[in-house]
């Protein structure tokens, strides 16, 4: 990790941010960070030497993040909002089926049922939230 991000790990234990959700925003494709190094960071055995980032530069760093993963169909409607959800499906006389078609990373299963509504959406809403919050 750098030091940058280092100084930002420090600011997010002192808001008491949870190692492995600290992690999860400094992993890369090809650089993975263990919630082990949080702890190290934690303890002071690494980057010890390293000043904590400020809670300002904190929030601009977590709205950086964030504005970077939303497109602008998102900033307006939060992702897991139930009508954002139901806008993804349309009804077909052989059931739901995903408006932009199904790809390698999305499908919808013939016999999935959107009955009752609620409860689909309060499933899908579960799924997108935890794959959020694995970086997906």
């Amino acid at each position: 990790m750098s030091d940058h991000e280092i100084a930002l790990a420090k600011a997010m234990l002192r808001r008491s941010f949870k190692n492995d959700a600290i992690h999860f925003y400094f992993n890369l494709p090809d650089r993975l960070i263990s919630p082990g190094r949080i702890t190290q960071i934690k303890q002071k055995k690494y980057g010890a030497n390293v000043e904590e980032a400020s809670q300002d530069e904190l929030d601009q760093f977590l709205q950086a993040w964030k504005s970077s993963r939303s497109g602008p169909d998102h900033a307006a409607t939060p992702p897991l909002d139930r009508s954002h959800l139901m806008r993804m499906f349309h009804e077909t006389t052989a059931g739901w089926a995903l408006i932009p078609g199904e790809t390698d990373f999305t499908e919808c299963k013939r016999s999935f049922r959107v009955s009752p509504e609620t409860r689909f959406a309060d499933v899908i809403r579960s799924v997108a939230g935890l794959a959020n919050n694995r970086g997906g």
